[in-house]
């Protein structure tokens, strides 16, 4: 048994999730002995990287996007 999900549906998701992701949301991921230096100097310079990471999202998103929807038509 298949299993589908309309192009929409994903479209709409990835708009509503990359609001969701925050700077601390990444940071969580970094390994604080091992990467002490990045995460130092994110938050020392945490307005930029969330201009970086919001700009880098919205860039990912519609990458996506553009992605599904051809895939879509590629299958119909």
């Amino acid at each position: 048994m298949s299993r589908t999900i309309d192009v929409d549906t994903i479209i709409k998701v990835l708009e509503m999730s990359k609001h969701d992701i925050g700077m601390w949301d990444v940071l969580s991921e970094f390994d604080e002995e091992v990467e002490e230096e990045i995460i130092e100097f994110i938050e020392e310079n945490s307005e930029e990287f969330e201009i970086f990471l919001n700009t880098t999202l919205n860039h990912v998103m519609n990458r996506l996007k553009m992605r599904i929807a051809f895939a879509s038509n590629k299958e119909a």
